[in-house]
């Protein structure tokens, strides 16, 4: 009888151990069969858009909507936008000069905007114990967000009505020439750690394998010709310097990222920068002379492609700065002359305080400054000018009296080879530094 019970009892255990196995099995089971459904479970937005099924099968169909509803998240901006109008075929390859140079330098760059962190905090609960979103959360959702993902900032010269309309030397758009990028992908973690905190902004990447900076530069310098037709068409509002985003996939360099579903939109997440020129005044206030070419960037208006915000923003475009012959900084002579500092000019804060702007987009290896006479000239042998003497034989016989290659009068006539070339001295051209308030 002893032996039955406890038989018995043992078989009780058995019986039980096999029950709760059983049980637990089919529990587990369960849940796994949910998952899969979901995960191949098709998910569509308020638009009727499908959410990808990559993030259902990481997120599940709530959460991987939430996801795929991330707002565009990045306000990239510049401070310093300046026009070098040196034109010439030996210009070619000189990294020394510039069409158009636009960076972030002192007030601007790349955060995150309000919106994305206000969607986040709503829709989002951080993990217990944290009592906030964490930076490694936030990155990858950014990441993952359709809206955000392998978002790269570029700077170009767009059609306003037509922004996918990019103006380029060639026959097609090529990168890095007509549409510049700045920085890597604005997603990568490497990267989107300079500015995940909630009111910072980034200006420098040191994980970036290109760039480093938000900073941008554009040439088309290789004729007076070409120089003038972009500044038409700028000034006439036919063109807008653009600062906008690259979608992850493309197929041509001019597309880019907007929440506009036609093929060439009108809006588009980013910064528009109207520009206009107009010729230098003379420091009297004189009125130039009407050969002079509209060579100095007159004025710089801000706003927002995507049209969110209507309030534009007036730039600060008094910065401008002859470009001197380097024979000619040394001597009063031609009128060039432009004196190198000396170290007690230097050690004057506001001289200092200016210099600091200059030296934003002309490096001391590149170009003299001196901002008191509001001159530069390069330190270079290649010269913003065609420097081949011009004799002349109207006032003298003497075959050393040559007229000045650069006319540094403002207000008197000078050469310029897409338009008034009847004239011996070329007119003088000018580097022009826009910031912004």
């Amino acid at each position: 009888m002893k032996l039955f019970f406890r038989h018995l009892k043992q078989s009780a255990l058995l019986l039980s151990s096999f029950i709760l196995v059983v049980a637990f099995q089919n529990c587990g089971k369960a849940g796994f069969d949910s998952a899969s459904s979901d995960d191949t479970e098709t998910v569509t937005d308020a638009d009727g858009d499908e959410v990808s099924s990559d993030l259902v099968l990481k997120y599940g169909s709530s959460k991987a909507l939430l996801v795929h509803n991330i707002p565009f998240a990045f306000t990239t901006t510049f401070d310093t936008i300046s026009y070098n109008s040196c034109a010439d075929s030996k210009l070619s390859g000189q990294t020394a000069y510039y069409s158009l140079k636009a960076g972030a330098y002192s007030n601007s760059g790349v955060s995150l905007n309000s919106d994305f962190f206000d969607y986040m905090n709503t829709n989002f609960k951080p993990v217990y114990p944290e009592t906030a979103l964490s930076s490694l959360v936030l990155k990858e959702y950014l990441d993952d967000s359709p809206q955000n993902a392998g978002a790269i900032a570029t700077m170009a010269i767009r059609k306003p009505a037509s922004l996918a309309v990019v103006y380029t030397q060639n026959s097609s758009v090529t990168l890095e020439s007509d549409v510049i990028s700045m920085v890597d992908s604005l997603t990568d973690p490497l990267i989107s750690e300079s500015f995940i905190t909630q009111g910072t902004t980034a200006r420098y990447f040191p994980f970036s394998s290109q760039s480093k900076t938000v900073e941008a530069v554009m040439r088309f310098n290789t004729s007076e010709a070409l120089q003038d037709e972009y500044r038409e068409y700028l000034s006439a509002s036919a063109a807008v310097l653009t600062l906008s985003y690259l979608p992850q996939t493309y197929t041509t360099a001019a597309e880019l990222r907007s929440a506009s579903t036609v093929t060439s939109p009108s809006v588009a997440y980013g910064r528009g920068y109207k520009l206009s020129f107009a010729p230098a005044v003379p420091t009297s206030g004189a009125t130039p002379y009407s050969s002079n070419p509209n060579n100095s960037l007159d004025s710089v208006i801000e706003y927002d492609l995507s049209g969110a915000v209507s309030t534009k923003t007036t730039w600060d475009c008094s910065r401008k700065y002859k470009v001197v012959l380097a024979e000619d900084a040394a001597t009063t002579t031609s009128g060039g002359y432009c004196p190198r500092h000396t170290w007690s000019e230097l050690s004057n804060a506001s001289i200092r305080s200016e210099m600091e702007i200059v030296r934003r987009v002309l490096p001391a290896n590149q170009w003299e400054v001196n901002v008191s006479y509001g001159c530069v000239y390069p330190t270079g042998s290649v010269s913003c000018y065609d420097e081949e003497k011009i004799l002349n034989t109207e006032t003298t016989s003497d075959t050393t009296d040559y007229y000045p290659i650069v006319e540094y009068d403002l207000t008197q006539p000078c050469f310029r080879e897409n338009g008034n070339n009847a004239e011996p001295s070329r007119c003088l051209q000018y580097v022009t530094i826009c910031t912004r308030p």
